[in-house]
C-alpha cells in the first residue's frame, strides 16, 4: 500500500470533503436567506403615464430599493386599468442583466394599475343646486358624464369607502361586490345629501347587510338596505404536498400563493418561515391554507416516556426521574409519576425529555412533601 492510500490519510480526505461540501451548503443557503425580495402587489392607482418597479411592487433590501426606478411600462395605454404579470416585470429586469441569486421576485401573478387623473382633491360634501326643470336621475349631479359606481357622487362609492375602512389593511387588496336588486340603491347619486351607513354585521369581510340612511337639510328622506360581499386578496401559506398529523414542517412542504379570503376570522400565515420546525396538530390536506392553530411546538416529551426533572427548592436543587403520563410541548405543564413511590406530580417541560418543578408551588397537585422522596440517592 502505498503511504498516500493509507486508510489515515483516505480518512483525512473525506473528512475535508465532508467539510467542504458543508460550507458550500452553507454559503448557498447564507445567500438564499440573505436575497432582497419584490413582491408584486395585487392593485394599484397611478396617475403617471410611466409605470415604475416601485409603483407596483414593494422592495426589500438594497439592491432591490436600487431597481424601483426600472420603467416596467413606458406608456400607460389610454385605457381605465392595465394588467402586469410577475413574466413581464422577470423580462425588464432580465434585460438590466439583474442577478437573480440575490433577487428573489414573488407576490402575487399580476398586478392591476388603474389610471386615473390627478384633479384637485375635494374633501367636503359636494353640493349641487337643483331647479323644478333638472330631472331626477344620476345624470342630474353631472350631466356632462355619465354616474360612475366609483364615482365620489354616488351612494354605492361611499359604502365602498366605508367598508374598506372597515376590513382595514391595504384598501387596494379588499373588494366589494353588490346584488343585482341592489343595483338602482347603490348606483342612486347623492345629489348634496348626507348619507349615514350602518353594518348589520359584525364581521368585516364575507356576506355584509348594510343600512343606508340619506338626510337632506337635516331630514331623513330615505332609508334603505343593501347586501355587499367583501374579499381580500392576501399572499397567505398554502400546504404544498399533504402533511400528516404529528409531522415536523419543512420548508419544501409549504409555498406561498396569491389567495383571496372572505372570512375575517381566517388569519393566514404569510410567511413560510413562520411554520418551519412546527408539528402538524392535524393532517393538512394539499392546496389547505395554513393558519396557527393548524401547527404546535414540537413534542418535547411522549407519553410514557422517562424524562429529567429538575426539582428547585430554595437554594437547593435535585435532579430525578420520572415518567410523563401525558405527552407535551415546551412550556406545557404535564403530570408525571415518581417510578419509586408512584405518585404524580405537575412538572413544566423545558426541553426534550427535560422538565423543571418549584417545589412547594403546587400544594393540590400531589407533590412530594419533601424534597428527599424526590432524590434519587433516597428512592
Amino acid at each position: 500500500m502505498r503511504p498516500y492510500d493509507s486508510p489515515v490519510r483516505l480518512h483525512l480526505v473525506k473528512t475535508c470533503t465532508h467539510r467542504l461540501t458543508c460550507a458550500l451548503v452553507a454559503l448557498c443557503c447564507a445567500v438564499s436567506v440573505s436575497a432582497d425580495t419584490i413582491a408584486l402587489r395585487h392593485r394599484v392607482a397611478i396617475e403617471s403615464t410611466q409605470i415604475r418597479l416601485r409603483d407596483i411592487a414593494t422592495l426589500k433590501g438594497a439592491q432591490a430599493e436600487a431597481l424601483g426606478d426600472t420603467i416596467v411600462l413606458s406608456a400607460l395605454p389610454a385605457v381605465q386599468s392595465v394588467r402586469i404579470s410577475l413574466d413581464d416585470v422577470r423580462r425588464v429586469l432580465s434585460e438590466r442583466k439583474v442577478n437573480w441569486a440575490r433577487i428573489s421576485l414573488g407576490g402575487f401573478r399580476q398586478c392591476v394599475v388603474d389610471r386615473h387623473a390627478a384633479p384637485a382633491r375635494v374633501e367636503v360634501e359636494p353640493v349641487v343646486e337643483r331647479s323644478d326643470r333638472t330631472p331626477s336621475g344620476p345624470a342630474a349631479a353631472n350631466p356632462a358624464a355619465p354616474i360612475e359606481l366609483d364615482s365620489k357622487l354616488t351612494v354605492g362609492a361611499k359604502v365602498i369607502q366605508f367598508l374598506k375602512d372597515l376590513a382595514g389593511g391595504n384598501a387596494d387588496d379588499v373588494s366589494v361586490t353588490f346584488a343585482d336588486h341592489d343595483a338602482a340603491t347603490v348606483h342612486a347619486s347623492i345629489n348634496g345629501d348626507r348619507i349615514e351607513i350602518n353594518s348589520q354585521s359584525r364581521g368585516r369581510l364575507g356576506r355584509i347587510p348594510i343600512t343606508i340612511r340619506r338626510y337632506r337639510q337635516g331630514r331623513l328622506v330615505d332609508t334603505s338596505r343593501v347586501s355587499a360581499t367583501v374579499k381580500r386578496d392576501v399572499l397567505a401559506v398554502v400546504v404544498k404536498r399533504a402533511i400528516p398529523r404529528g409531522q415536523i414542517v419543512a420548508r419544501g412542504d409549504l409555498e406561498v400563493r396569491a389567495l383571496t379570503i372572505e372570512h375575517a376570522h381566517v388569519v393566514p400565515l404569510t410567511e413560510v418561515e413562520q411554520a418551519i420546525g412546527l408539528r402538524a396538530v392535524a393532517s393538512l390536506r394539499r392546496d389547505m391554507l395554513v393558519e396557527p392553530s393548524h401547527l404546535a411546538l414540537p413534542i418535547a416529551v411522549e407519553r410514557g416516556k422517562l424524562l429529567t426533572i429538575e426539582c428547585v427548592g430554595g437554594a437547593l436543587r435535585v435532579t430525578t426521574v420520572a415518567r410523563a403520563l401525558e405527552a407535551g410541548a415546551v412550556g406545557d405543564v404535564i403530570q408525571v409519576r415518581n417510578e419509586r413511590s408512584r405518585k404524580s406530580f405537575a412538572v413544566t417541560l423545558t426541553g426534550r425529555s427535560r422538565a423543571t418543578m418549584v417545589i412547594g408551588s403546587h400544594p393540590s397537585d400531589g407533590l412530594p412533601q419533601r424534597t428527599a422522596a424526590l432524590s434519587p440517592s433516597r428512592q
